[in-house]
């Protein structure tokens, strides 16, 4: 008596040239997809610039006038009085569109330009300002103040030590900061 097989419904395994990976792998990927996408979001230099809202403005000058008011408006040598020295601080303080720059008055007329660090600080720079006068257009937009300072519109004499030791303070505090990044990312400024 002849045996036979017995007939299966079963589809039989074919091989395939693409080798499909188990599901371990794909979870792999997720989390590092995941953890990926969450440092872009949450690490402050990965951010691009964005425009600033109301919010993001009053924080900025409460943070600022905690930490430079007092010392900008009270010094012993002062030639104005503290009514007056107030009164010129709030005149000439103001932040960027960005709030990552702003730019105040101090005792004796000294003025200042304030940039925020990576770590979200507000510190003042070495940048040499009068506010009361214009800024050279090249280095004021390199510091991103293109929107709080009066630009010349004359042409800058040439080789001005101010004027290009200011553009290259201005050039490193974007090379240290999270403009570099979006610079790289294709966000162009027209410096």
């Amino acid at each position: 008596m002849p045996t036979s097989k017995p007939h299966s419904t079963a589809i039989e395994p074919k091989e395939y040239l693409v080798h499909i990976p188990k599901r371990p792998v794909y979870v792999g990927l997720a989390v590092f997809a995941v953890v990926a996408v969450l440092l872009f979001l949450c690490a402050p230099h990965y951010k691009p610039l964005t425009l600033s809202t109301g919010n993001d403005t009053n924080y900025a000058h409460q943070d600022i006038i905690k930490k430079f008011f007092l010392s900008s408006t009270t010094c012993a040598t002062d030639n104005e009085d503290k009514t007056t020295r107030i009164k010129e601080f709030n005149t000439y303080f103001k932040t960027n569109k960005y709030v990552n720059r702003a730019v105040i008055r101090g005792c004796n007329d000294m003025d200042s330009m304030l940039y925020k660090d990576d770590a979200g600080n507000w510190q003042r720079s070495q940048i040499k300002i009068i506010l009361s006068g214009r800024q050279n257009p090249e280095w004021q937009k390199a510091c991103l103040i293109d929107d709080i300072t009066t630009s010349d519109t004359k042409a800058p004499n040439e080789g001005s030590s101010v004027d290009g030791s200011n553009l290259k303070i201005c050039e490193n505090l974007a090379k240290a900061s999270y403009i570099e990044v979006n610079l790289k990312l294709g966000i162009h400024f027209h410096f």
